[in-house]
């Protein structure tokens, strides 16, 4: 295995065997010197355990001092590893000028590895290259068992004294480099409950020495990870405000120019899930001529072997792929408990010895500690696209698939759903699905693949909070007079040119409004404000939730406004339609403020008054007493619809629409007698024609007028109003009995 050192290694392996050879000297040595010292037949004893001396002769390199030489000349291969150390170091030296990947080098100055922990590193992989040095660590060790070498073998083998074996003793012990950063594992014989440090058997970490090795797979902790050898990102394929991408865009080129080769360079990606933290990643990359190897630092909190140990892991195998450390997920470290604190200190310890920049992404801003002062740390906020980047990410993700949408279309998409990069991505994703489940020769992707696509995206956390309504009804179903029913074709229209009126006009420089609108719905029960918001959900595309707000006001002091958050956050990436009930439960009227309570209630008002503004999608406030509702509140809203108790024509028109074309109605219902003598909303009477369908249908018969009466007692009742011959007129007689059998 051993061989002459030659003035260039042509490979890696050529010069970990150069440098086994000079730990062949070493062991050489040290075999002879234990040689001297044992009795007669200790060779017999140790029969497959000894390397003899014609063994070392035939391994050791040519000009190296024979065994027997020793008599003659105090111990010659002091010469010899001198000698040694010379060819090796002039070897190394011209090798990397000729371009020559040499591992253990890269490992030596990545770590700060001096000659010495240098040496202990190849006397660990020695046995990992040839089995021989099990018995000739045993026999050194007078011990069969012990075939790794000791901290004291090898303190015996590179320490000429006491005194230096004491110094270099302290190299197994934290936070020396080899202990710091788990490149060497000192572990207790297994068979003694405490044993001196001089006892511990020394073990290569397994990564360290398949690296060594040529091995490129990564440390199986890391499994879970993604390792872009070389990203094909490049800057123009990222979709950025021009200020942003101009700063990383130059990132690379500053870190290049940096005298330090921008060591200690920390780069904080802030922004949402999805909003392209990866995309800018992989483009820094690119620029650098490096890798990436992502991490999410969930996997990190969960890991059973310790959050310290598999941080290491982690940056040691970003060095061993050339590749920068990007920890996704960072805001799941910055929490107060002690798993978060204990894995953000693993991750933070881990940045001294990169020599590139590392990535921290995530959806929070951080404050870095004092420990990180000396570091270079870069916060970057990732904003979400607007609509012209929206657009852009359409088309993109689009490109390459089969797709029939015009021009028009796709701007219709990047209006309607306020969506990222990684949203976009996921949903034209889940489109083309459809689309080949749709048909198996016709695999082109529509419009309406891409709308429920992007729907079935947009709302999945919003269900946790709030209740979605199917929407079933259009604007031929509801009855309103024509002022209002136009009011709501505009609001939609509105909502549709914001992306236009905003952006391209550019009207939101003359405006403090949010992108988003803001409205308040105000009528008695049953008029129609479920119905109208269930109308614009299905004009604009867009999913619809219910959140009831007397539920989420609490009487707990900071409760409201946390129930609220919870809400908006799962909205923020929903593009839905939140409809919120009861409004006056929480904006009524301000009283005198005389206590505490009277303040925090208008506190909580501001703060909805904020989340609804901030929000960039549609919010709607229905209210029963438009009257109980503070002015200085509704002014801050932009639109405001009045649903009025509907009069005779109104209702005849409810009427005449709520019983459904296949329903069997019977020629005696009256509509116009129920519309002019019933005084009721459009939910009372759409009430009255269920419940009178289920009265027929029990008696096997057709909806008639006795059925319909009947079942105007029972919502009357539900009411709590009166029966009175003035409203029944001549139907009075049927609702008179106490049951409907009877009639």
């Amino acid at each position: 295995m051993t061989q002459t050192v030659a003035r260039l290694f042509e490979s890696n392996l050529d010069h970990l065997s150069a440098e086994i050879s000079l730990l062949d000297l070493r062991l050489s040595r040290a075999v002879q010197n234990m040689s001297r010292s044992d009795s007669g037949g200790l060779e017999e004893n140790f029969r497959g355990l000894l390397v003899s001396a014609e063994q070392l002769t035939r391994t050791l390199p040519a000009g190296t001092p024979h065994l027997g030489e020793l008599e003659a000349e105090p111990d010659p291969f002091l010469s010899a590893i001198s000698m040694r150390q010379e060819e090796l170091a002039e070897a190394r030296s011209e090798s990397l000028k000729r371009g020559v990947s040499l591992r253990l080098e890269k490992l030596r100055d990545f770590y700060e590895l001096d000659d010495w922990e240098t040496g202990v590193i190849i006397l660990c992989l020695a046995p990992e290259m040839d089995r021989k040095y099990d018995s000739v660590y045993a026999y050194l060790q007078d011990d069969v068992t012990k075939k790794w070498p000791t901290v004291d073998l090898a303190l015996q083998l590179f320490c000429p004294d006491l005194e230096d074996r004491l110094l270099k003793r302290e190299s197994f012990v934290f936070p020396a480099p080899l202990m710091r950063h788990e490149l060497v594992h000192v572990g207790e014989n297994s068979n003694v409950m405490e044993s001196p440090l001089l006892a511990h058997f020394l073990r290569l970490e397994t990564r360290v020495a398949n690296y060594l090795l040529g091995s490129d797979g990564l440390d199986e902790r890391l499994r879970s990870t993604e390792l872009v050898a070389r990203p094909g990102v490049l800057w123009d394929q990222v979709v950025l405000p021009h200020e942003t991408r101009a700063l990383l865009e130059h990132l690379p080129q500053n870190l290049r120019a940096d005298s330090h080769g921008g060591a200690g360079v920390v780069l904080h990606l802030v922004g949402p899930s999805g909003i392209g933290k990866k995309t800018v990643a992989k483009a820094l990359c690119h620029g650098l001529g490096k890798g990436l190897l992502v991490v999410d630092c969930a996997i990190l909190l969960a890991s059973e072997q310790g959050v310290g140990s598999f941080a290491i892991a982690a940056y040691r195998d970003a060095f061993f792929h050339d590749a920068v450390l990007c920890w996704d997920n960072f805001h799941l470290l910055l929490g107060g408990d002690s798993k978060q604190q204990a894995a953000r200190s693993a991750l933070i310890q881990g940045l001294s010895p990169c020599s590139t920049l590392t990535i921290l992404a995530g959806e929070e801003k951080w404050r870095a500690p004092a420990a990180l002062e000396q570091q270079t740390l870069l916060t970057v906020e990732i904003p979400r696209p607007d609509f012209s980047q929206r657009e852009q990410l359409w088309t993109s993700h689009l490109s390459g698939h089969q797709t029939n949408l015009t021009a028009e279309e796709v701007t219709a998409l990047a209006g309607r759903f306020r969506f990222n990069g990684g949203q976009i991505r996921r949903a034209v994703a889940t489109a083309r699905d459809l689309a080949r489940w749709r048909s198996e020769s016709e695999r082109r992707i529509t419009l309406d693949d891409l709308n429920s696509a992007a729907r079935w995206h947009s709302s999945q956390g919003l269900a946790r909070v709030a209740r979605k309504i199917e929407t079933h009804y259009s604007w031929d179903d509801i009855v309103l007079p024509e002022d209002q029913k136009t009011q709501l074709k505009e609001i939609c229209g509105y909502f549709e040119n914001i992306p236009l009126v905003f952006g391209e006009w550019g009207f939101q420089s003359k405006t403090n409004l949010g992108k988003g609108l803001t409205i308040l719905f105000a009528g008695p029960s049953g008029t129609g404000k479920t119905m109208a918001s269930e109308i614009m959900s299905g004009a604009l595309g867009l999913d619809l939730y219910k959140i009831d707000l007397a539920s989420l006001v609490s009487k707990y002091i900071g409760e409201t406004e946390k129930n609220l958050d919870a809400v908006f956050s799962e909205a923020e990436d929903s593009n839905s339609i939140l409809f919120f009930d009861e409004a006056d439960a929480i904006f009524g009227k301000r009283s005198e403020v005389r206590d505490a309570h009277d303040r925090y209630a208008n506190v909580e008002v501001s703060y909805l008054l904020q989340k609804m503004e901030e929000y960039q999608g549609i919010v709607i406030l229905a209210t029963n007493f438009r009257r109980n509702m503070d002015d200085a509140f509704v002014r801050r809203l932009q639109f405001a619809v009045e649903f009025p108790f509907p009069e005779e024509e109104y209702r005849l028109q409810i009427w005449e629409r709520v019983f459904p074309p296949e329903a069997p109605l019977e020629d005696d219902v009256d509509l116009r007698f129920l519309a002019r003598q019933l005084k009721l909303s459009g939910g009372n009477i759409k009430n009255i024609a269920v419940a009178g369908a289920f009265l027929a249908a029990q008696e096997s018969a057709s909806i008639g007028m006795k059925q319909v009466m009947w079942a105007t007692k029972r919502e009357y009742q539900k009411m709590g109003k009166l029966l009175v011959d003035s409203d029944f007129g001549q139907y009075f007689d049927l609702v008179k009995g106490e049951s409907h059998a009877q009639v």
